[in-house]
């Protein structure tokens, strides 16, 4: 279901015919019909229409149960009840964006002239040290 608040509701009736035609006159949209019986369906509409919709099944004679809440909304409000789990997924959401644009590693190989700390103090005069930012590190001023 591409809604971002929607519900699974089965409708009861002695006429589902007529309860869908009436239903459809109104403006409320039914997605996902299926007939479960003579008597019942199974039905998506959009949960601001729900108690609408169970108005008027109810003064038709009939009745309308909810099934299931469906939808982005509801699935996001479920994170919402695991503080831990949200709170770790921004964090891992702003270390992958974060991590990739800094130096996180200064190693120095190969050198036998030169003392490693000697290049290291000229990286750093240079700007490049731990957590420094990629995008203002230049190769030419190194």
């Amino acid at each position: 279901m591409t809604d971002w608040k929607s519900c699974l509701v089965e409708v009861t009736g002695a006429s589902i015919a007529d309860l869908i035609t009436h239903i459809n006159s109104t403006s409320i949209k039914l997605k996902r019909i299926r007939y479960i019986d003579d008597l019942r369906i199974s039905v998506c509409i959009s949960s601001a229409d729900y108690q609408k919709m169970k108005t008027i099944v109810e003064k038709r004679g009939g009745a309308v149960k909810l099934i299931s809440k469906k939808g982005a909304y509801y699935a996001a409000s479920h994170f919402l009840t695991r503080p831990i789990l949200l709170v770790g997924i921004i964090i891992w959401t702003a270390l992958i964006f974060c991590l990739p644009t800094r130096v996180i590693f200064v190693y120095v190989d190969g050198n036998h002239d030169v003392t490693t700390e000697t290049i290291i103090d000229a990286a750093t005069a240079c700007g490049i040290h731990i957590g420094a930012s990629r995008r203002y590190v230049r190769s030419e001023a190194v």
